[in-house]
C-alpha cells in the first residue's frame, strides 16, 4: 500500500513510488484502452512488484535467509511452508506470528503464519524471522538455543523476564542486515 511507500524507513532502504496509467488490450481485433493507476514500486531502478501474494513475498523471503541461516550453524529445515493466517492464540495473545512444529504436518513440513494485519515490510520480516528462528533444530521454544539463534539473527526481547524472548524485535543491526533483502522483495 501507499502509506508502507511513503514511510521513513521505507525511504531510507531507497524505495520510491511512482503512479502510471496502464492498460491497453485487444479484443475482436480492435484496440481498447483502460486507465488505472497503479503504484510501482523501484529500488535502484529496479520494478519491485514481484509477487502477486504476500505467501510469494514470504517464502521468497525465506529463500533469501537461507543462507544467513547456514551461516550461523542453524540451517532451516527444506520443508517450511509459510502463509498469512491468524495464529491460533491471536485473540487471546495479541500473536502476531507462529510456527507449528513439522510433526504438527501430514507433510512433515514446519507450518508459519504471520497475522495478515502486519503491513509494515520491516515488522513482517521481524516476525518471519523470528518464527524462521523456531523451525531451526532445538529452538522450538523460547529457551537457550531460540535465544542464541535470534540474536545472532539480529532479535533482540521486547519482554522481560523468563518469558523476555516471546516477543521480538530488529535490534539496531536489522535493517543494516536485511534491508537490501526486503528492498529486493518489494512490498
Amino acid at each position: 500500500s501507499s502509506d508502507v511507500c511513503s514511510s521513513d524507513l521505507t525511504k531510507a532502504l531507497g524505495l520510491s513510488v511512482q503512479k502510471i496509467s496502464v492498460g491497453t488490450f485487444e479484443k475482436n481485433n480492435k484496440l481498447y484502452q483502460h486507465q488505472q493507476t497503479s503504484d510501482i514500486i523501484y529500488h535502484q531502478g529496479v520494478n519491485m512488484n514481484k509477487f502477486s501474494t504476500r505467501e510469494e513475498w514470504l517464502v521468497a523471503g525465506i529463500e533469501e535467509v537461507r543462507s544467513l541461516f547456514d551461516l550461523n550453524t542453524k540451517p532451516l529445515p527444506k520443508n517450511i511452508r509459510v502463509a498469512c493466517g491468524f495464529p491460533s492464540t491471536a485473540m487471546r495473545s495479541g500473536a502476531i506470528g507462529e510456527c507449528w512444529i513439522d510433526k504438527c504436518s501430514a507433510d512433515g513440513a514446519f507450518e508459519i503464519l504471520v497475522h495478515p494485519k502486519l503491513a509494515d515490510p520491516i515488522k513482517v520480516f521481524e516476525v518471519l524471522i523470528h518464527e524462521l528462528c523456531h523451525a531451526t533444530a532445538g529452538a522450538f521454544n523460547h529457551g537457550v538455543n531460540f535465544q542464541k539463534i535470534a540474536k545472532s539473527m539480529n532479535l533482540k526481547p521486547l519482554g522481560t523476564g523468563r518469558n523476555a524472548w516471546k516477543s521480538t524485535a530488529g535490534d539496531d543491526q536489522f535493517v543494516a542486515a536485511y534491508g537490501d533483502i526486503i528492498a529486493s522483495l518489494g512490498n
